[in-house]
């Protein structure tokens, strides 16, 4: 095999026979061993009143700290949430940061079935669901982010998209503490579509078609017809103390969402268990044990253009009786899941002396998941089928086994040195199953009556195996707690792929230049870092299209398909340099960085029939990257009766690709100028990409058309035809950008960029007494979003149901000549195209949370029962500025797709949410 190393001068080979260390980050070798380093991470603040409420882990991490970006798919029960750090770390594959759960890796936020239609269906799209719902926010106690590669290398090819590294809680040293937790909320619609009612519609179909708009149908509010306040419900119990040595924490969840529309909804169950042992003076052992059980029902939002969804039917014409409409796909469509997850872990530390520790730890992360989608004849793509049924599986285990030595000694006072050394085993294994079939005789039981099916179409089968050994060694040396320097690497092997270890060298050092107590400045330190991390991803056959985006150059004959395996393979390489510094009495601290590096993104097709040469197809891409962040933290007033507290971060990040991986005769890509290639498709009716990633640009920009208002009487003779088509007056004015006399393809330009120009977060907590208040406000700026909702709420071309503006502002020639409105006339042509007429600014700012919460003092009566009692009260997404006509410019309808970033098209809506809770110890 040959040898497949992105390496520069540097290979380090491994004798890989340890079974292997746990995941070990820059601060920490293991949470339960008392080694550590110099922490390159930052922790984030858990708000207790949100823990309590059902949020997910993005909604803890949005706007807490700089340059992590949570951005959910939409607002339905279940649905999805992309987490980036520091931006893209390489331009294909998954950008999802690793996720560490008590020092163990588990499996990716986003894993889920197969779509068991997409094979018979090109216009249909199946939304990702979350995977991090098996874990409760209650049992969280603490969450650090890595996001150098000095931190990150230690994690290898896991690393390069950032490390989220999550603790949960542990025994008390009391006897016993039980707490017991409930949250009651209600959620309604944050924002409605301003869409024509049934008098305006009339007039709008008047004026478009010359003909009275004829109905026995009552008019009708879609929006009020399929949105309902929704009501949701979180309780947790549990358990905390000491017994014999043994300390013991349990947990029983109960979380039900309800979303707005009726049928769509989210239930989470689950079980901890935690304890720690000591069972001498030289060994504690210890287990985590969860065990998690989900149900979720959704409904069809996200839809593909061409094809049709609940929130795309939101135009449909405002009177019943008059075909397809959301309340079809209330009725109609279904979206069941069902998974559990276990996650059992262990660990043993032993002591042989003060200087000399050893920590084993192993955890295994099992899923299995079945999902149930189901279309009848409500619905016009069903009763073509006459009732169709999507059945789909998985199982998937990932396991690890890990295990370090380290060393921790004082020489001469001031000299101190720490070493570890280790290695880890992790290996995944899964299989996933996909099933179509049509034609229902019966239909009452949807897609759980598979029987009834006339027709099955080839089931979907995929499976993944992969095999990773690592090994690691890192040395830190502090100087009078002056100096720390750390070096290290680690270097990983994937069995059958590789044929030597790939390295991932990092350094770190920081210098404290001084500390002062009574100064106006109590401490100034300066850091550096440099370090190596990666992504490795194998992709199975079916998914290949997605990853290399329909190159021709790519062709496997479907007979030898299981012959072939892909594998993304990146390399980050990056540098920082920063400063922390300390005001008045530590009252204020305040800290600034600055980072730049580089990613060499590598897609490899091996093929494993030939075994002279596995090496069936390559290609390269490289990313350039730099950013800067700060974040401060101030506690403006301190005493006996009163604390308030407030923090703020802000962060920047700037891509751009360098190679694309074209040869060098490769024709540009439209009129950009430069090579590129189009993300994934979001027509499935022919290869609309509408994001590009372009030499010289920020990865994922949207690419099409750019227009300039509207054609007028004046212009229209001078106006270039449109794919051959001659344009008229009202028309959208499209742009010939090569000034060939025609629009076409060869004109696409850039016409947006997702990418922020910068991130935020503002915190602000007060106590009073036994009164709490907080405040969480959060925002972006300067990213655009792609409105696809436009290709048919603002089409006055069609007689869909269209905006209040797309109508009221049309142009219109009045019959004295004079004219008005600015945007297309009714009646006009061409208004599907994805030009920069439905690119929005996304820039918002949002007060995500406002809480406050109450200690009820106990009187000698209540402390016989209660060793506490709170009250809370919480709102959540009360307010938001933006100039987004959408539902939510927090939106991300193809959440977990690199290639079609920031784009809304048919997302549920977020919904804005009042909750009450109560705290009660025992």
């Amino acid at each position: 095999m040959k040898k497949l190393s992105l390496q520069k001068d540097y290979t380090i080979k491994w004798f890989l026979g340890i079974s292997v260390i746990l995941a070990l980050n820059a601060g920490t070798v293991f949470p339960q061993s008392s080694l550590k380093f110099t922490s390159q991470g930052e922790s984030v603040v858990i708000d207790p009143a949100m823990a309590q409420r059902d949020v997910t882990l993005g909604e803890l991490l949005q706007g807490r700290i700089s340059n992590v970006k949570v951005t959910t798919a939409d607002g339905a029960p279940g649905e999805a949430f992309d987490i980036t750090v520091r931006g893209a770390s390489s331009i294909r594959g998954d950008f999802q940061p690793l996720f560490i759960l008590d020092g163990v890796m588990i499996n990716s936020s986003q894993l889920d079935v197969e779509n068991a239609w997409a094979q018979v269906d090109n216009v249909d799209y199946q939304a990702v669901q979350n995977m991090l719902w098996s874990i409760n926010t209650e049992d969280v106690e603490s969450i650090e982010v890595l996001k150098d590669a000095s931190a990150t290398a230690i994690y290898g090819s896991r690393g390069a998209n950032g490390v989220i590294i999550i603790k949960t809680k542990s025994g008390s040293k009391n006897n016993r503490d039980i707490t017991w937790t409930t949250n009651m909320g209600i959620s309604t619609l944050a924002r409605k579509q301003d869409l024509l009612s049934g008098n305006d519609y009339k007039n709008y179909y008047k004026e478009l078609t010359g003909n009275n708009f004829v109905t026995s149908g009552q008019e009708k509010d879609w929006q009020k017809e399929v949105f309902r306040p929704a009501f949701s419900n979180n309780n947790n119990l549990s358990l905390a103390g000491t017994i014999r040595k043994t300390n013991y924490y349990v947990s029983l969840m109960s979380n039900l969402k309800n979303g707005l529309v009726p049928g769509t909804d989210e239930l989470d169950l689950g079980l901890r268990t935690n304890l720690d042992q000591n069972i001498s003076s030289m060994v504690n052992v210890g287990v985590r044990f969860l065990v998690s059980y989900n149900k979720t029902n959704m409904t069809q939002s996200t839809y593909l253009l061409g094809g049709s969804s609940l929130v795309a039917d939101l135009g449909a014409v405002p009177f019943d009786e008059n075909g397809e409409n959301p309340v079809s796909w209330k009725d109609g469509y279904s979206d069941e899941s069902n998974s559990w997850r276990v996650i059992p872990q262990a660990y043993f530390n032993f002591t042989f002396n003060p200087f000399l520790k050893a920590n084993i730890t192993g955890g295994v992360d099992y899923v299995d998941k079945t999902r149930y989608r189901w279309m009848g004849r409500e619905i016009d793509r069903g009763r073509l089928e006459n009732g169709r049924a999507g059945h789909a599986w998985l199982q998937t285990t990932l396991y690890n086994l890990s295990a370090n030595v380290s060393y921790d000694r004082i020489f001469n006072v001031k000299h101190r040195v720490k070493a570890a050394v280790g290695g880890e085993l992790f290996a995944d294994e899964g299989i996933k199953l996909g099933n179509y079939l049509s034609d229902f005789s019966i239909q009452v039981l949807q897609a759980k009556a598979i029987n009834f099916a006339s027709y099955a179409a080839n089931p979907i089968y995929t499976k993944n195996s992969s095999t990773t050994y690592a090994g690691y060694g890192r040395v830190n040396y502090n100087f009078d707690n002056l100096i720390e320097v750390a070096l290290g690497s680690r270097a990983d092997y994937l069995v059958d792929f590789d044929k030597s270890a790939q390295a991932y060298p990092f350094a770190n050092i920081r210098w404290n230049v001084f500390e002062k107590k009574d100064a106006a400045i109590n401490k100034l330190s300066i850091h550096g870092g440099w370090g190596v991390s990666g992504k490795n991803e194998l992709v199975p056959y079916a998914l290949m299209n997605n990853i290399s985006l329909g190159d021709p150059s790519l062709f496997i004959p479907y007979e030898n398909a299981l012959s072939f395996t892909g594998r993304i393979e990146a390399r980050l390489e990056q540098f920082n340099a920063g400063f922390d510094a300390q005001f008045l009495n530590k009252r204020i601290r305040f800290s600034g960085l600055f980072f730049t590096g580089n990613t060499n993104d590598r897609f490899d097709v091996y093929n494993f029939k030939d075994t002279d040469d596995d090496i069936y197809w390559r290609k390269t891409l490289e990313m350039d990257k730099w950013g800067l962040e700060a974040s401060i933290f101030a506690i403006p007033i301190k005493n006996d009766n009163l604390t308030w507290t407030i923090d703020a971060n802000i962060g920047m990040e700037r891509s751009k690709v360098t190679n694309c991986g074209m040869q060098a005769n490769a024709s540009n890509l439209g009129w950009t100028g430069a090579k590129g290639f189009t993300g994934r498709s979001v027509d499935g009716l022919s290869d609309l990409g509408v994001t590009a990633y372009i030499e010289g640009h920020a990865p994922g920009v949207f690419y099409g058309y750019m227009t300039q208002g509207v054609i007028t009487e004046e212009h229209v003779l001078l106006t270039p035809p449109f794919d051959g088509v001659h344009l008229r007056v009202g028309d959208p004015k499209y742009i010939d950008m090569n000034g060939d006399g025609s629009v076409d393809s060869n004109d696409k330009v850039i016409i947006g960029n997702p990418n922020p120009d910068f991130i935020f977060g503002i915190n602000s907590n007060l106590k009073y007494k036994q009164w709490s208040f907080g405040i969480h406000i959060d925002g972006s700026v300067g990213n655009d979003v792609l409105n696809l909702n436009k290709v048919q709420l603002e089409n006055v071309g069609k007689t869909y149901n269209v905006t209040n503006d797309a109508y009221k502002d049309a142009y219109r020639i009045s019959a004295s000549g004079n004219a008005t409105g600015s945007l297309p006339m009714v009646g006009a042509q061409l208004l599907e195209q994805v030009s920069n007429r439905m690119v929005e600014d996304g820039s918002y700012v949002r007060l995500s949370n406002l809480s406050v919460g109450y200690d009820i003092l106990l009187n000698e009566k209540m402390k016989t029962y209660f060793n506490g009692l709170t009250v809370n009260f919480m709102a959540s997404n009360l307010l938001m500025l933006t100039k987004y006509n959408g539902f939510d410019p927090v939106v991300n309808s193809f959440a977990g797709d690199w290639s079609r970033q920031g784009i809304d098209l048919g997302a549920y809506p977020q919904t804005r949410t009042f909750s009450l809770g109560f705290v009660a110890k025992f």
